[in-house]
This record gives structure tokens, sequence and C-alpha cells, in this order.
């Protein structure tokens, strides 16, 4: 399970050291919605501010699944992608944010599945 619990928190920590930085959070977003064809809406330095902390915290999360073995980390990274997917899917339906939001669906439910197939296989 080590494995695949490393590799996605290694993902994990390259996205969101992006985000935990205001300039590279400001690229990353404005890109999102260029590549979607849509225009950024902009934001306010506090929602910035959120943007930023939200990535901080991805950072210290994928630091610690990084450098502590504990299956029960992966279990809770395991929900908590679900949880993100299903929150996306709400933006997606709802607020009508960039389609290009699919991605990191998809994203979350790969990562989670891996981890699960991984994880089972360590229980049997």
């Amino acid at each position: 399970m080590r494995a695949p619990a490393r590799f996605w928190a290694f993902f994990d920590l390259a996205v969101t050291s992006v985000l935990a930085v205001p300039p590279l959070a400001r690229i990353l977003i404005e890109s999102v919605y260029a590549i979607s064809g849509r225009p950024f809406p902009g934001f306010e330095n506090g929602e910035l501010f959120f943007v930023c902390l939200s990535g901080i915290i991805g950072v210290v999360w994928a630091v610690a699944r990084i450098q502590v073995e504990d299956p029960r980390l992966t279990r809770i990274d395991i929900v908590g992608r679900l949880i993100v997917a299903v929150l996306i899917l709400g933006f997606l339906y709802v607020e009508q944010v960039p389609q290009l939001l699919w991605l990191f669906v998809g994203t979350e439910l790969a990562g989670a599945a891996h981890q699960a197939l991984a994880a089972r296989e360590t229980d049997r």
C-alpha cells in the first residue's frame, strides 16, 4: 500500500504547493479559466488568501503522508478524495465553474481507487 500512497502524496504536493504561493495560485486559476475558454472573473485578496490557505493545508497533509507510514492516513486520504470529488461535482453542476475541473474529479477518484485497491491487497 505504501507506493500508491506515496505516489499520490507527491502528486498532491506538486499541485498544492502551487496553490500555496499567491502569484502562482493566481496564474494557475487564471490558466484554468483560459484553457476552458472562459473569462476569469477575478477575486478579491480575501479569496486569494483562502486559496493559499487551502494550498498550505494540502502541502502539510502531503508531507505528513510522505513522512509517516501509517495505513490510517491512507484511508483518511481516500475518504478525503471522495469528499473533494463530490464537492467539485457540486460546483460543476450548481456554480458553473470551468469544465476543466472534470480533470480534477478524475484525479481525485483515481487517487482514491488506486489507494483503496492497494489497501485492499494489504489487508488480505
